[in-house]
């Protein structure tokens, strides 16, 4: 998957400073974290935490990557004689210690942004969990990916929104337990039952697009094609990672306004909880490229994946996503990212 092919040998545990200056809500008592995130969804395929690292507190650019388990930076080489110690400093003007485990990534392949990792998984290695062990928050970790760049995320519960959210219960035990997935899920086009169900998905920080396996893809593939049928849209070149690309047949596509009646809603219809659904307008499938639309859903076709269905960032956009390993749960909501985490 794009944004998952990165190989990662790792080394002795690397034990260094780290300097967290986050904000927090409220009184200096909260028990919630709160970053600022950059990045966006397309291009960068990423949206990144700055943590500072060292003595003299480095900046480190890390991916926030919720199928991740570990928190690492990159490093030019293998650190397994350094130092027995390592603090996080968390800058709430009381100045709050704990310890947290971080490592170092010497070798990677691939394209890759930023200096490393902030893996936030279920795993007792997330960084959510090494927090909550501390008792400094609940384990709950929540993120708002704004389609405009930015955001934030929030580690603890004080903020996440006392209604208003759509919550179904965590069910997947791929990946050790450590991924934060839900199902059975039926699809939904348009609004109508497709009759494909039972599939399963996880939420996945880390990766940039959504991918299903290739009978459910092609399904959707399907039912877009024919919805487009007798519209000026036709199919077109692939444009970089995205296989499937449509244009119009008149004009340039210069905004979605421009084709928003021709393409249908996806929806993620969640049977094992009454009335909870995810709905994917056209902006959370469809990326606009030059003049022309591409599908943000990839086929995961025959990759070797423990679990192929995957909801990624451009699905997740202007939405707070909520992770809560108290209730094991996972809810959203729609909300405006760009707006600071306590409004």
């Amino acid at each position: 998957m794009e944004g998952k092919r990165l190989i990662i040998v790792l080394p002795s545990m690397m034990m260094i400073v780290v300097l967290l200056c986050t904000i927090f809500e409220g009184s200096l008592a909260t028990s919630s974290i709160v970053f600022s995130l950059s990045g966006n969804a397309y291009p960068k395929g990423a949206y990144f935490v700055d943590i500072y690292i060292g003595d003299q507190a480095k900046p480190f650019e890390l991916h926030v990557d919720t199928g991740s388990s570990l928190t690492w930076v990159k490093c030019v080489e293998p650190f397994e004689n350094y130092a027995q110690s390592m603090t996080i400093f968390i800058c709430d003007f009381s100045m709050a210690l704990s310890f947290v485990h971080f490592w170092c990534g010497y070798k990677q392949t691939g394209a890759f942004d930023g200096a490393g990792i902030f893996g936030l998984s279920r795993g007792p290695l997330g960084f959510s969990s090494q927090i909550h062990s501390q008792g400094l928050t609940q384990q709950v970790t929540s993120h708002c990916l704004s389609s405009r760049g930015g955001g934030f995320l929030f580690i603890g519960d004080d903020l996440v929104p006392p209604s208003g959210i759509s919550w179904t219960p965590i069910t997947i035990k791929s990946n050790h337990g450590q991924d934060y997935g839900s199902g059975p899920v039926e699809l939904l086009f348009n609004g109508s039952s497709t009759q494909v169900r039972g599939l399963q998905f996880v939420f996945d920080s880390g990766s940039d697009l959504s991918y299903l396996n290739h009978p459910p893809y092609q399904d959707t593939l399907d039912w877009i094609s024919d919805a487009l049928k007798r519209t000026p849209l036709i199919r077109t070149q692939p444009m970089g990672i995205f296989p499937i690309c449509w244009k119009h047949n008149k004009i340039p596509i210069r905004s979605f306004d421009d084709v928003k009646n021709y393409f249908k809603s996806l929806t993620l219809n969640f049977t094992n909880v009454p009335n909870i659904k995810l709905n994917l307008p056209v902006h959370a499938y469809l990326i606009h490229v030059g003049v022309n639309l591409c599908l943000a859903i990839l086929d995961c076709g025959q990759v070797d994946v423990e679990n192929p269905n995957v909801i990624g960032v451009f699905s997740m956009q202007d939405k707070l996503m909520i992770y809560d390993n108290v209730n094991h749960r996972i809810g959203w909501a729609s909300r405006n990212c760009n707006m600071p985490a306590w409004r």
